[in-house]
């Protein structure tokens, strides 16, 4: 098979699903299923059997509508987008995104690998990870939905912004008020340590 860029391969998975090929359809589901889930479990917490129920939703009505469907260069993107709408849709709540339970896998796979380093590495990166932990939950919902999005599913800000129905340039803002945030956030809890210290 040639090696084509991911938006090629993706374009022409989506074209063949479209065009009935069931073959195609399980491809996409067994390709983005998991993301699928993690992500629905980011946008509605302690939900995961309506995350699930959704995600199943999403892809018999892919399936019901695949001759409607126009082309896509990012079936992730689309997907993503998809269940973002069909879970507000659905529940008609706000979303309250959980970045601590992504943080907390993060931290136990980073633990797990650490068994080779001393004690004092492994508790330098957990105090940091503890700052950076406390500080993502100071962030309102909208920067860490756009932070996981960014940096746990390595978006665009255009990708980003079409999930959000946002533009881009409303990404890169919320994006720079998080970051900012967040290092005024860590910076500042350095100086509270740094007193602690002193004192």
């Amino acid at each position: 098979m040639p090696n084509h860029p991911p938006s090629t391969s993706d374009a022409q998975l989506w074209d063949r699903f479209r065009a009935g090929d069931e073959a195609a359809y399980v491809a996409i589901y067994q390709r983005y299923v998991r993301v699928l889930y993690n992500y629905g479990l980011r946008v509605m917490p302690q939900q995961s059997e309506r995350v699930l129920d959704a995600i199943q939703d999403l892809f018999v009505y892919l399936w019901q509508r695949r001759a409607h469907l126009g082309p896509t260069a990012s079936i992730r993107n689309y997907l993503f987008k998809a269940l973002r709408r069909k879970l507000r849709r659905q529940f008609r709540q706000p979303f309250s995104f959980a970045f601590y339970e992504a943080l907390t896998q993060a931290h136990d796979r980073v633990l797990s690998l650490a068994d080779d380093f001393d004690r004092a590495a492994d508790q330098l990166e957990e105090e940091h990870l503890h700052q950076l932990t406390t500080a993502l939950e100071h962030l309102p919902d909208s920067q860490k939905e756009i932070i996981y999005l960014r940096f746990y599913n390595q978006m665009s800000a255009a990708e980003i912004a079409d999930i959000l129905a946002v533009s881009t340039r409303t990404v890169y803002r919320l994006l720079d008020r998080a970051l900012e945030e967040l290092q005024n956030n860590i910076v500042l809890e350095l100086l509270v340590l740094l007193t602690v210290l002193q004192a």
